[in-house]
């Protein structure tokens, strides 16, 4: 997730190392008493990325707190749910997104499309807990799937997910292989996640033919 405030990033920074610090720049954040695993802290822009601990599953809320060089915010209350969202390459979860082809691992573009029946590789955020459970700010090596119900749907038809869980060596980004369904039209279709019938925002596409 992505905090913004005033005077909330330190003197700022960007992890470097895996597991992910809990202190950048100075500045250090609990999420329901638990110290969160930083990925930046951008003083010129007030902002914080960090990841929202595995240790809170279970909880609909959370208080927030910032601690910039032992200055500490008011607390924020924030609601704890699955958010599930795909990246894209326009960064905004809208467009094409950030998907491979699971024979090669090469990208999918409007001139290397996905084929029907082909398994493809989809990257997304915010899916929830993992078995066998990861610690908060560590990349898994081997393979820990989401506990939740995960679905998805490619230009509006049910794509068989074959695996969705977490992506090898990194922190916090899930990975879901599925099989293109047959009879889509050829172009950009739009493909739709729902973890535990919570659908995903944006509006994410794959070009197929």
């Amino acid at each position: 997730m992505s905090l913004f405030g005033k005077n909330v990033a330190g003197n700022g920074g960007g992890a470097s190392t895996i597991p992910l610090p809990q202190s950048l720049g100075g500045v250090s954040v609990t999420v329901g008493g638990i110290p969160a695993p930083l990925l930046s802290a951008d003083s010129n822009l007030d902002q914080i990325n960090l990841q929202v601990p595995f240790e809170l599953d279970g909880q609909a809320q959370a208080d927030i707190v910032v601690n910039n060089n032992g200055v500490l915010s008011i607390a924020e209350t924030i609601n704890i749910a699955a958010a599930p969202a795909f990246f894209t390459a326009s960064m905004n979860g809208i467009g094409p997104g950030v998907f491979l082809h699971g024979a090669d691992f090469s990208p999918i573009t409007s001139s290397t499309p996905a084929s029907a029946g082909e398994v493809i590789i989809l990257f997304a955020t915010g899916l929830g807990p993992v078995q066998p459970a990861v610690a908060s700010g560590s990349a898994t090596a081997g393979q820990s799937t989401v506990s939740a119900n995960v679905t998805v749907t490619i230009g509006g038809q049910p794509a068989p997910v074959q695996f969705v869980g977490l992506a090898p060596n990194f922190v916090g980004l899930y990975q879901i292989n599925v099989q293109v369904p047959s009879g889509l039209p050829s172009g950009d279709a739009l493909v739709v996640l729902s973890v535990d019938g919570a659908t995903a925002t944006g509006q994410a596409t794959v070009s197929v033919q």
